[in-house]
């Protein structure tokens, strides 16, 4: 067990099921539905669900990186097993990966991508529960990330994962 591990979570309580939150008033439920062949069905089954953080400090930077050198730059995002909380496993992935100790602030959204099989009746789904937060401590540490960088622009060469445009004007 980590340090972080032993810290109390703040902000958003566990979230083990995101269509729990499909009716709250408070935290936007956005949906998409597209019919795919038969080879992107078979990836989006294999695909875990993911927990985008927009991590933003005092001056409104926020904070993008690069786990891989051959990862797209993008917001943090962590993937979430079955029967995984989104809200520790979002906080516990920033924290090892960025090397920045966050507090979740709030669930800023939640997208639901629904792929149809084009040539039969399967389907596959994939949740995105995304998470404001903000460094709970000072905002640069060592992660395991290549690289980490704080901005008030989207970097032209980032990916936009579901939520990104709310931490960016």
């Amino acid at each position: 067990m980590t340090a972080s591990d032993s810290r109390p979570a703040s902000g958003p309580g566990p979230i083990y099921d995101p269509e729990s939150l499909r009716d709250s008033d408070d935290v936007p439920f956005h949906e998409d539905t597209e019919t795919v062949d038969e080879t992107t069905l078979d990836r989006l089954e294999a695909m875990d669900d993911m927990a985008p953080v927009g991590v933003t400090d005092e001056d409104d930077e926020t904070l993008v990186m690069q786990v891989t050198e051959t990862c797209d730059w993008k917001i943090p995002a962590a993937s979430v097993g079955p029967d995984d909380d989104f809200a520790a496993t979002a906080r516990r992935w920033v924290e090892t990966n960025a090397g920045v100790a966050v507090e979740l602030t709030a669930v800023e959204g939640v997208w639901r991508f629904e792929a149809r099989s084009a040539d039969s009746d399967r389907t596959a789904e994939r949740y995105f529960v995304v998470f404001a937060a903000s460094p709970a401590e000072s905002r640069n540490a060592d992660g395991e990330a290549v690289d980490i960088g704080w901005f008030t622009d989207l970097p032209a060469d980032a990916v936009a994962v579901p939520g990104t445009d709310l931490f960016f004007d």
